[in-house]
């Protein structure tokens, strides 16, 4: 009888085991799987990310003004700025946003918020402000080349001594450096918002 109890306990448990087994399920040949190495993911800030990483998510967290265009990597196309304008001799740069951007929290994004994003990125001055610095902004004239006239416009100044080409060259910038600039996370920490950037 003990045998029997004993064989039947050990069933019991085998079924109970074989019906916890996951099942094999087919990746739909139409999904893309993305893998990545996610070691150096220090931090979801974009103004203080370093790594390979974390580019390649912080862009499908957060929004910048402009963005490559995916198909012609070479072009430049709104993203949070519906358009842009560059002054005739080059130094000086308008982006005008687009209507209805929100916060996940649901509050409006505004030119303060991007233009508080902008000089936050200078003042800490960490692996992300290396693009800014390149064309001459610091932690010292960040404040007075970037302003925000209105809740709608952005106004860039570039500093002095940069080429005429600058202004074209600084919006390729910004496009390639995704979500590095935007008011999302950088609003969140001012205590404007507590999320990222619906589109």
């Amino acid at each position: 009888m003990q045998r029997v109890s004993l064989a039947g306990a050990y069933l019991l448990a085998l079924s109970l085991m074989l019906g916890s087994v996951t099942a094999w399920a087919k990746t739909p040949d139409d999904q893309l799987i993305v893998g990545m190495n996610m070691n150096n993911l220090l931090t979801l800030d974009p103004a203080a990310m370093t790594g390979n990483e974390a580019p390649g998510i912080l862009v499908n967290l957060y929004d910048s003004l402009v963005e490559l265009d995916p198909q012609q990597l070479t072009q430049v196309r709104p993203a949070l700025a519906s358009s842009w304008d560059i002054s005739a001799d080059g130094q000086a740069l308008t982006f005008h946003l687009r209507d209805g951007v929100t916060f996940h929290s649901g509050n409006p994004l505004t030119a303060h918020d991007v233009v508080w994003s902008m000089r936050r990125l200078l003042h800490l001055n960490l692996a992300q402000a290396s693009v800014w610095k390149s064309y001459g902004f610091s932690r010292q004239n960040i404040d007075r080349l970037v302003s925000a006239p209105d809740d709608r416009t952005v106004h860039i100044r570039l500093p002095q001594g940069q080429r005429s080409s600058a202004g074209d060259l600084f919006v390729g910038g910004i496009g390639q450096s995704g979500g590095c600039w935007t008011a999302s996370w950088c609003s969140s920490m001012h205590g404007r918002v507590t999320g990222a950037i619906a589109g």
